[in-house]
């Protein structure tokens, strides 16, 4: 099973962010971690955005990493996280 360090590194990594890695993920990838999400492997820590790029910080509860990956929305949509996993609902939301 992939941990979330690995889909940090699947990524482009973005450099000096601090305090957790992130990295700029395709839709595919997106999609992987709200899976992840779904089957309770990883919690969902955060979910913000701005006009052009959403980001979810996530917790690998098995090996206890966090990370931040985030996807570019030029059209300002991204798959909603929500629809699969109800608690980012409110979030989504906000």
């Amino acid at each position: 099973m992939p941990e979330l360090i690995d889909l940090i590194l699947d990524g482009r990594r973005v450099k000096k962010h601090f305090p957790w890695p992130r990295a700029v993920v395709t839709p595919q990838i997106w999609g992987f971690a709200i899976e992840k999400l779904v089957v309770g492997h990883w919690s969902l820590l955060g979910l913000w955005g701005e006009p052009s790029v959403v980001h979810m910080a996530l917790l690998d509860d098995n090996a206890g990493d966090i990370g931040v990956v985030s996807l570019k929305c030029p059209d300002g949509r991204y798959p909603s996280v929500g629809r699969l996993h109800p608690p980012a609902l409110r979030l989504e939301r906000a």
